[in-house]
């Protein structure tokens, strides 16, 4: 144990995602600890970049592979749920991120003629914090049975607007390889529960 690191009492879980996942069994008390700002809530994160081709390789072999289309990053915290998944899959298919005729970028992927692509690829580092220190901290991200069963729920909701969905291995040592369009690359978050005047919306 380092000098000054908290030493947790017996019974008391050792960091934010442990914590948050010993309220698992009361939603309504974690939702108002969530509300009040008692719990942190992380936010479902993407990094996301407009790109003419983009494949992903696993252990030599290519596992998906898009043209024209969008590559997405994507990271889901412990805080994650359905809503955030579904929020994430609308942004991605509204985001205006291609030009139109008149070289505005006023397309969003599912306006390309043809229709362009999404490769989807699961990565915990987006939710990195490197507020403090030099060594990010992955405490917020999900662990791997919630994180695969997100990320899969956020690839079939792009697929189901008809949107072609490669996707990469959830748990695998990755390659990527793509070209970046542009360069225009975003990062989308989840609205991390907030509602009214200011708050995120996918319109």
């Amino acid at each position: 144990m380092r000098f000054g690191q908290h030493a947790p009492a017996l019974g008391e879980p050792n960091g934010p995602a442990e914590r948050v996942a010993a309220l698992d069994t009361d939603p309504s008390f974690l939702a108002f600890l969530l509300g009040c700002g008692a719990v942190r809530r992380s936010r479902l994160r993407a990094v996301v970049q407009r790109v003419s081709w983009a494949e992903v390789e696993v252990e030599g072999s290519v596992r998906g592979r898009i043209d024209q289309g969008l590559i997405v990053l994507l990271g889901i915290s412990e805080t994650d749920g359905e809503d955030d998944a579904d929020f994430m899959a609308r942004k991605l298919m509204g985001l205006r991120v291609f030009s139109d005729d008149a070289g505005k970028m006023n397309l969003a992927v599912t306006d390309l003629s043809p229709t362009g692509a999404v490769l989807m690829v699961p990565n915990f580092t987006v939710c990195g914090n490197t507020r403090k220190g030099r060594r990010p901290s992955y405490v917020d991200a999900a662990g791997p049975e919630k994180g695969e069963a997100l990320f899969e729920l956020v690839c079939e909701r792009t697929a189901a607007a008809a949107v072609p969905t490669a996707r990469g291995v959830f748990g695998a040592h990755m390659h990527c390889r793509l070209e970046n369009d542009g360069p225009v690359t975003v990062i989308v978050e989840s609205p991390n529960g907030r509602t009214g005047p200011g708050s995120a919306s996918d319109e």
